[in-house]
C-alpha cells in the first residue's frame, strides 16, 4: 500500500502507512517484521529524497545479506541503493560487495525476480563508476530476463538514474517495444538524446497514462 501511495505521488500517506507497519511489528514483537519494517522505512526515505535518514539506517543496522528473498521487498537491495546514493568511493565499493553477494545468491537459488533487480542496480553501479559499457551489458541481461514476465515497476522504481541509462540503451543497442514500454512508464522527464561529445540532454515527456494499469 505504501508503494502504491508513492507511485500515486502521495508521500505523506506512504510514510504514514510505513509507520503503521512498524507499529504493528513492534506490537506483535516480531523480530523479522521489525527489521523488515524499519528497512522499508529506509527504502521509502531514499525514494523520497531523504538520504540522511536512509543512510542512518544503513550505518546503524546489521543487515544480513543472505536472507531468504522470495518476497517483493528485499532489504539488502535497499542497502545497495543507499550506498550508491551516497556516491563516495568507499560506499560504491561497499555496494559492489553487496550486489556481488546477492548476484551469487540469486544465481544459486534460480530466483529470477531477485536477479533482475540485482542486475539493474549493478548496471547503475557500473555507470556510477564510469563504465557505461558494463552498465549497458548488465541492463541488457536484466531486460532479457525480465521481458517474459513483463516487469515494469522493478525498473521504474530505480528512478531517474535508471531512466537515463535505459534511454542510452535504447538509442545505442535496442529500440525494442519492451524497453520503450518501460521508458514510457517513467513520469516527468525522459532523457532521449545523447550527443557524441556531450552528456544526455533531458527531454520533457507526458506522464504515462497507463502507469497504474
Amino acid at each position: 500500500m505504501a508503494l502504491v501511495y508513492t507511485a500515486q505521488g502521495q508521500p505523506e500517506k506512504a510514510s504514514e502507512t510505513a509507520e503503521l507497519m512498524v507499529s504493528f511489528a513492534l506490537e506483535i514483537r516480531g523480530t523479522g517484521g521489525i527489521f523488515t519494517a524499519r528497512a522499508f522505512q529506509a527504502e521509502l526515505a531514499l525514494r523520497q529524497g531523504r538520504l540522511a535518514e536512509a543512510s542512518y539506517w544503513a550505518e546503524h543496522t546489521d543487515i544480513p545479506l543472505l536472507l531468504p528473498l522470495p518476497f517483493f521487498y528485499r532489504p539488502p537491495l535497499t542497502l545497495a541503493r543507499v550506498l550508491l546514493a551516497q556516491n563516495t568511493t568507499h560506499s560504491r565499493q561497499q555496494a559492489a560487495h553487496v550486489l556481488s553477494t546477492l548476484h551469487h545468491y540469486a544465481k544459486s537459488t534460480h530466483c529470477s525476480a531477485v536477479m533482475i533487480e540485482v542486475l539493474a542496480i549493478q548496471a547503475l553501479h557500473y555507470e556510477a563508476e564510469g563504465s557505461e559499457q558494463a552498465g549497458l551489458e548488465a541492463l541488457q541481461q536484466a531486460l532479457t530476463l525480465a521481458e517474459p514476465g513483463g516487469f515494469i515497476r522493478t525498473f521504474v522504481d530505480l528512478g531517474a538514474p535508471l531512466q537515463r541509462l535505459l534511454a542510452v540503451f535504447v538509442s545505442k543497442r535496442s529500440p525494442s517495444p519492451y524497453a520503450a514500454k518501460i521508458l514510457a512508464a517513467f513520469p516527468q522527464t525522459l532523457p532521449q538524446q545523447r550527443s557524441e561529445s556531450g552528456p544526455i540532454r533531458p527531454c520533457l515527456t507526458a506522464h504515462a497514462a497507463n502507469l497504474r494499469s
